[in-house]
Formats: structure tokens, sequence, C-alpha cells
């Protein structure tokens, strides 16, 4: 715990540029991992350096603003541009174009529900705002439900550190936050998996069906 304590010391003060900036670069380098750091300002906040409604507040800002960042990228590239990128990423994984195009046909259609629902899957929402802005979907909309979802990936996180901070001393509490949020990592990656699977499923009826 004693590193633990130093980091939290350090960033006590610079928490406002620390919270916002992290959530923002999030968006724009999508290999840096930062629910780690959510967990910790959750201890933080358990430990009283900061309060949760401030850290919920000011990582949910920074991630609209990387959100936002990402969907002027994915404006600038344009559409035809956004659809090559993501027609080659769709035969990497064993996707077919005819599919690709019907998803993308089908979230043109439910721009909102699309930009809220995306921000609480792992990567999918890392990626989500450059496809919603290559698609020209309506702009405050999209801020909207960016927010509420980024609120919602980034209360499971810091509350999570939240509840590991409160048992730190007492073992059965500590348990139970642990236990809370491996069961959290692990709905993530069967999310994944989910996904994964029904898609190799879907291409797979496509081939047979030619």
């Amino acid at each position: 715990m004693f590193y633990i304590d130093a980091l939290i010391i350090w960033l006590g003060s610079c928490w406002f540029t620390c919270l916002i900036g992290m959530a923002f670069v999030e968006h724009l380098v999508p290999i840096f991992p930062v629910f780690p750091f959510f967990i910790l300002v959750g201890i933080a906040a358990s430990a009283g350096h900061i309060e949760f409604y401030q850290a919920l507040t000011l990582t949910s800002l920074g991630s609209v603003g990387g959100c936002l960042a990402a969907y002027f990228i994915g404006a600038k590239l344009g559409e035809q541009r956004i659809r090559t990128i993501l027609h080659q990423l769709s035969k990497y994984h064993g996707g077919t174009g005819e599919l690709l195009d019907s998803a993308l046909h089908h979230l043109k259609r439910h721009e909102q529900s699309f930009a809220l629902g995306s921000q609480l899957l792992p990567m999918v929402r890392l990626i989500a705002p450059s496809i919603s802005g290559g698609l020209r979907s309506e702009l405050w909309p999209f801020v909207i439900a960016t927010l509420l979802g980024s609120m919602h990936w980034n209360m499971i996180f810091i509350g999570a550190g939240f509840l590991i901070g409160r048992g730190i001393g007492d073992p059965t509490t500590q348990s139970h936050a642990l236990t809370a949020l491996a069961l959290i990592v692990l709905a993530e990656l069967l999310a994944i998996a989910f996904f994964q699977i029904r898609s190799t499923q879907q291409t797979s009826r496509k081939r047979c069906s030619k």
C-alpha cells in the first residue's frame, strides 16, 4: 500500500489536470489502459483525497473531450475513408463487406443508441466516436449520449476502487470488493467473446448461403 499511498499523494496536487487528461488521452491512444487509474482514483476518493462526485465529473468530462476529438478526426477523414478502414479491419477478422455495410446502415439509423451503448463495451468504446464522426452523426445528441455512457463506464471502476479502499483493513469487505471487480472484468471479457462469436457465426452463415 506504500506505493499506492505515495502515488495518491503525488496526484493530489494536480487532480484536475490528471483526471481530465488521463480520461481524454484514452480515446486518442487506444493502447493506453486507463481503468486501473480509475480504480486508483476510487481508492483516493475513499481516503478523502477527492470527493467521489468530483472524480466522476472530471473523468467523464475528460472522456467526452476525448470522444469529441476522435469524433472530429472521423469527420475530417470522411465517411468513405472510415468505411475503407473498417472494411480492412473486417476482412482481417473474417468479416464480410455486406455484413459491415448492413451494420453501418443500422448505426446511422440509431446514432444515439450506438453512441451510448458503445461506451459500455471495451475496445469498441475507443473507436466508436471516430465512426460516429465519419458517419456525420448529429453532434449534440452524440455528446449527450456519450456523456451518459462514459459516466456509467467510469463509475464502474471508480466505484470498484472506492469499495476496495473502504475495505482496506477489513479482509471481508475487501474480498467482496475484489470479487465484484473480478466479476465486472469477467463480464466485459464475456461481452467481447459474445460479439466475436456472433460475428463469426454470421460470417459463416453468409458464406454458406452463397
